[in-house]
């Protein structure tokens, strides 16, 4: 029998990881849900003052090396589906945090995910975990499609062809999505060496390493900004269930394409995995579809101070 216990390490690190990222969603929030914008100052120049803003931003940072982490001990397709468990850690810390009561939607959405992730874990183990290394041409062809295929649908977005406001909405959510979902997927070979030493996978050479981080900075940075934008000009309900969709799905594309990451398992198996992935995307999706929560994903749009 396959020993399954760095899926295991690799799941309970990601779980952690959404745990932090939960965290400083919610902190984040109320940090800009309680700033007083009334001057027309923008709201970085109020939050870097606040001491609760650094603990978000330190929260979201042990997050993503974490998530880091738990690309090198597993393979992504295994441990990403658990990143849906930071929309759970929200709803719960919203309540004492944010004063917002879940709603019955969000519960359906929380019982989907749960669901999906134990069959998940019916599908562990073992698998190719480290990057193995894969031809310059593969990746080019794999990443240069994800980022064509998104602005091609910003394209479309911005050509006004596009006309029903839920239905653009939706397509700039896949954009953010796909754009970041790209960004994340590159903490696989960021990690690599370590992964290696532990996995005996192989090294990237520096430049390819380089290259990734590039595409970290550049696609995260782009990508949230057009997230921001976009939380602004439609309703946050209608964008963030495809941005939350896609940035869960994209790393698993990459990794099982661009990576050489392959996992095990006969016909069943894999149809198991693919309801489970079902069964965690509906819920997401049923969960940000949740007008409170779906704000909540917007932790820089500040809100008059209540105090004041």
């Amino acid at each position: 029998m396959a020993d399954s216990s760095p899926m295991v390490a690799g799941i309970v690190v990601n779980t952690i990881a959404a745990v932090f990222v939960g965290l400083s969603t919610v902190l984040l929030r109320r940090v800009a849900a309680h700033t007083d914008l009334s001057d027309g100052a923008r709201l970085i120049t109020h939050v870097v003052r606040k001491p609760l803003w650094w603990t978000g931003i330190a929260s979201f940072m042990v997050g993503i090396f974490l998530t880091a982490r738990s690309f090198q001990l597993a393979p992504v397709a295994v441990v990403q589906p658990f990143a849906a468990l930071s929309l759970v850690v929200i709803v719960i810390l919203a309540a004492p945090l944010l004063g917002e009561r879940p709603q019955r939607r969000e519960f359906i959405g929380i019982v989907m995910i749960i669901v999906g992730l134990f069959v998940s874990l019916s599908t562990l183990g073992e698998g190719r975990t480290a990057y193995v290394g894969v031809a310059p041409l593969t990746f080019v062809i794999v990443i240069g499609g994800l980022v064509a295929f998104a602005l091609v649908l910003l394209l479309i977005y911005r050509s006004g062809l596009v006309k029903e406001e839920g239905k653009r909405a939706a397509l700039i959510g896949v954009v953010s999505g796909t754009v970041m979902g790209v960004a994340a997927s590159m903490l696989v070979i960021v990690g690599a060496r370590r992964a290696a030493e532990e996995t005996g996978g192989v090294v990237p050479p520096v430049w390819f390493s380089a290259v990734a981080w590039l595409i970290l900075i550049v696609c995260g940075i782009w990508s949230i900004n057009r997230l921001q934008h976009s939380l602004r000009v439609h309703t946050a309900n209608r964008v963030a269930p495809t941005h939350q969709v896609f940035l869960l799905l994209i790393p698993i594309v990459v990794a099982l394409t661009a990576f050489g990451q392959t996992l095990p398992g006969g016909v069943v198996t894999w149809l198991l995995r693919l309801l489970a992935l079902a069964l965690v995307f509906v819920g997401v999706a049923v969960m940000s579809t949740t007008p409170a929560l779906a704000e909540d994903l917007d932790v820089t749009e500040g809100q008059p101070n209540p105090s004041t």
